[in-house]
């Protein structure tokens, strides 16, 4: 079932449009993740969500209720900021109760053990007696979460919460999270401009640019069928080539980079191509092979090498444009590879997508 819905929602800032008529729906017990570049729009939207903005139009929906026009404390929505905002004065245990504060139903012994199973939930059991700045940034946003879990809303909003942190730390926190929402079965939306946290973490990503929603689907939709040549350059790094269709048959379309370089594409049902034959094409660095042998190959001039531990990403110039090839380390020992030299690059017709 439908938690929340936003219809038509749009807000402006003076002359700025901030939102522009977004619509969306997340389910119940749901982690959708809202990414985008800075100033996207994104962050206002999870305020107007939470009611720290009203809307210029569109209307927002909690279980099929309108609460466009309630105020923040009527709508049960959570929200975790990238700030933490612990009350320094107190400490851990009174941080997560004072969530409970309005709570007129619950009694105090039924309050106290309330926080005593979120303290748990987060790890933080041993640490109820310590202040904030006794803390460090993990464990303070631990706080932060558990603080807007005890109540139990019915939507939690996460406004890039670990953006703060190292990214060893970022990593245990977004799997920390991941798991209590499913063992608390919430609806949660996270904003965040890490991409890769994004798809690591969410059932369905909604890519944002320039106040509205380009594509929304699942994580291997958005990376691996991106709608639009801005969700395939920001959802992860992507080539996206520009070249001129050859010939198109029913399951295979041929098109030509520069003069003389064909790329074979596995073509999808009821895909349409531009009129004058231009076409922009996908294919991951992680499925670009460096060598011969392959199904479509390529041959161009290497531009740079970038060391990335496990991995070497190849940038690599072909008619004109730059590809990215990225190889383990151990495939690349027995060939040294340096800048200006002739290379081959190799992928499968089915990992070229048309976008």
């Amino acid at each position: 079932m439908t938690q929340l819905e936003l219809r038509q929602i749009s807000k402006k800032f003076g002359n700025l449009t901030a939102v522009d008529r977004v619509s969306l729906s997340v389910n119940e017990n749901e982690l959708v993740a809202l990414v985008g570049p800075s100033g996207c729009g994104k962050t206002t939207l999870l305020r107007l969500i939470a009611g720290f903005e009203q809307p210029d139009s569109g209307q927002i929906l909690m279980g099929g209720q309108n609460i466009t026009h309630l105020r923040p404390e009527e709508r049960q929505v959570g929200i975790v900021f990238q700030d933490y905002a612990l009350f320094p004065h107190m400490n851990v245990k009174t941080n997560v109760a004072y969530g409970l504060r309005f709570s007129s139903s619950m009694s105090t012994a039924a309050k106290r053990d309330r926080v005593e199973e979120f303290l748990q939930l987060v790890g933080l059991s041993e640490l109820r007696s310590r202040m904030p700045e006794e803390l460090s940034a993990g464990q303070q946003q631990r706080v932060a979460l558990a603080r807007t879990l005890a109540p139990q809303p019915r939507v939690v909003l996460l406004d890039e919460p670990f953006s703060a942190l190292d990214q060893k730390l970022r990593h245990e926190l977004r799997f920390d999270l991941k798991r209590l929402q499913h063992a608390l079965k919430i609806t949660m939306i996270h904003v965040t401009h890490d991409q890769e946290e994004a798809l690591a973490i969410a059932e369905q990503v909604a890519v944002m640019n320039q106040g509205q929603i380009e594509q929304i689907g699942t994580p291997r939709e958005v990376y691996q069928q991106p709608r639009t040549t801005f969700v395939a350059r920001f959802i992860g790094r992507g080539n996206v080539l520009q070249a001129r269709v050859v010939s198109a048959e029913n399951k295979l379309l041929v098109a030509r980079l520069g003069e003389d370089q064909p790329i074979k594409i596995a073509k999808s049902s009821g895909q349409s191509l531009s009129s004058d034959g231009q076409i922009e094409i996908l294919i991951r660095p992680e499925h670009v092979q460096h060598g011969s042998g392959f199904e479509n190959q390529l041959r161009g001039t290497l531009r740079g090498i970038e060391f990335l531990g496990e991995a070497l990403l190849l940038h690599i110039e072909i008619a004109g444009q730059d590809v990215i090839a990225k190889i383990p380390v151990s495939s690349a020992k027995s060939e040294k590879l340096t800048e200006g030299q002739s290379v081959i690059i190799g992928f499968s017709s089915n990992d070229a997508a048309i976008i």
